[in-house]
């Protein structure tokens, strides 16, 4: 990681943010802006971890481009007919929880 730079946050709020099926706000992908586009992927729905991101577009981004190299891209995710790794979802999921709960993360 970088070390912090000094600043005020941009404070940026995505205009097309609304109230969702959560308690935070989110933008859907109709709603996306110009400046927005590129949070979800093309074709298939948002997953609604992308979804409580995207107040913060550019972190949606960022969180994203890692998760596809350290686990699966967000199309890969939901293929549950195909295996993109050498081991299967499952196995990957198993491997999540137990790192999660060794580390205590709550998620």
């Amino acid at each position: 990681m970088p070390p912090p730079q000094p600043g005020q946050p941009s404070q940026y709020r995505p205009g097309g943010a609304k109230r969702g099926d959560a308690w935070v706000p989110w933008i859907e992908a109709p709603d996306l802006s110009e400046a927005d586009a590129g949070i979800y992927p093309v074709g298939r729905p948002a997953a609604n971890i992308m979804k409580a991101m995207s107040l913060v577009p550019d972190e949606v981004r960022s969180f994203f481009d890692i998760v596809s190299h350290q686990y699966q891209g967000p199309l890969e995710m939901r293929d549950f007919s195909h295996e993109y790794r050498a081991i299967s979802h499952a196995q990957i999921e198993l491997l999540a929880a137990r790192v999660s709960a060794l580390n205590q993360c709550l998620y």
